[in-house]
């Protein structure tokens, strides 16, 4: 007693689901269904099929697009021309492709240098002097030491000029010779001049310190004879002063025979 009893029921399975979306949307993701179970089985009926979920792949040949970008180098520019000075020629290039995220840094030079044969191209030069500078300021304000100067300098120009056509170059070179000699002359006479003044200027400052020591030893001996002299002036007023002083104590002729009466 107490036991259920009755024809077999065998087991009874809903239908499947939709598939659900793909959970990648390149590269390889998954779908997923599933079913439930209607009728379970009783009395000895065929039991459910195992399988309640299924999954599979989806968008596996749908390639992931990779925002990183690898950095590159652009493509080498022509070479410069040849350096007279240096005797090297260059050329640089640039960047054709900036990183992107998580690519790689560009390796590689930016410039490239190569020597080269320098072609030298013969030219003639004049050369001459500027005009002169304005005068400068005075270095002083008084005395015979104050200079002003002005300068002019040496100018290289390409190219001579028609009338010094068979200008030769020892010819410019004792012009030059000759004017830094007429330069030095011409210094040497200002040094000459400025040494003499100096030496005039300090003999004048000892002139008028000497000149002012005998002023100063004169006037201390005028000082002094006048103070010598007012002295014994002073003692004798005040002798003169204590000769008529006459004393209280002693009684004159009239008042003593007034008190007799």
């Amino acid at each position: 007693e107490g036991c259920d009893s009755g024809a077999p029921v065998d087991c009874i399975m809903q239908q499947w689901s939709g598939w659900s979306q793909c959970s990648a949307a390149c590269g390889t993701g998954h779908m997923a269904r599933e079913r439930l179970i209607a009728q379970a089985p009783k009395f000895a009926g065929l039991v459910c099929e195992p399988a309640l979920v299924e999954i599979k792949e989806c968008n596996a040949t749908k390639l992931c697009v990779d925002w990183s970008t690898d950095c590159k180098l652009a493509d080498w520019d022509e070479w410069s021309q040849c350096d007279a000075m240096k005797g090297e020629m260059t050329r640089k290039r640039g960047l054709g492709q900036l990183k992107v995220g998580f690519g790689q840094d560009c390796e590689g030079s930016t410039l490239m240098v190569r020597n080269c044969t320098r072609q030298c191209q013969d030219k003639n030069y004049q050369c001459g002097w500027a005009s002169w500078s304005l005068w400068s300021q005075c270095s002083t304000n008084c005395g015979p030491e104050g200079r002003r100067t002005r300068v002019r300098e040496l100018q290289l120009g390409i190219g001579a000029p028609a009338s010094s056509v068979g200008f030769a170059p020892a010819d410019l070179t004792m012009a030059l010779q000759k004017k830094d000699s007429a330069l030095v002359t011409k210094y040497s006479e200002i040094s000459v001049r400025l040494e003499n003044a100096t030496a005039r200027r300090r003999r004048d400052l000892a002139t008028a310190f000497a000149g002012g020591l005998v002023a100063f030893a004169a006037a201390m001996a005028v000082f002094r004879l006048s103070f010598g002299t007012a002295a014994p002036v002073a003692d004798a007023r005040t002798a003169s002063r204590s000769s008529l002083t006459i004393p209280l104590n002693v009684a004159t002729p009239g008042r003593a025979a007034t008190e007799h009466a």
